[in-house]
């Protein structure tokens, strides 16, 4: 048996995360992906810009042959550092945003795992008045952003 489905779609979900680089043609540099949702009090300034990602609860559709349609919902969370104004920091929050759509969009198969990925919201603290750094709380911005993949597998294996 080889390896499930379900791990090499969040290994790939990990390696689109990656790729958001500078040198890849991004408008971010991400720093930290880590398949771990941790708070932004947990992650150091060395680390943002930061993406954290974790699978949630999949609903499972059974046919009336061995096959399974799995949903697989996962939540994916940024911090950035952006101690400046709210306009720089809206522009990093959405810049971050559109490199992460871009990336995770690039292969919707996620390397031929998966029938398809879906974005299916994403949201800010732009609007939290308490949400830019400072020198005293260095909470930059937030994103929080969930996606649905699409797969199939058997009773057996995926």
């Amino acid at each position: 048996m080889g390896t499930p489905a379900r791990t090499n779609i969040l290994l790939e979900i990990k390696t689109a995360l990656e790729s958001i680089t500078v040198a890849n043609g991004y408008n971010s540099e991400v720093v930290t992906v880590e398949p771990v949702l941790r708070s932004r009090d947990d992650v150091l300034n060395g680390e943002r810009p930061y993406l954290g990602f974790g699978p949630g609860v999949e609903p499972l559709e059974h046919f009336c042959t061995k096959d399974i349609r799995v949903e697989m919902p996962v939540t994916i969370v940024g911090y950035l550092y952006e101690p400046s104004d709210w306009t720089t920091r809206s522009a990093a929050l959405n810049l971050l945003i559109d490199d992460m759509i871009a990336a995770l969009q690039d292969d919707r198969t996620l390397n031929s795992n998966a029938i398809s990925l879906y974005i299916v919201n994403a949201q800010t603290d732009e609007a939290d008045p308490d949400a830019g750094a400072s020198a005293g709380d260095p909470s930059g911005g937030t994103i929080v952003m969930n996606i649905k993949v699409i797969y199939e597998r058997t009773i057996n294996a995926s």
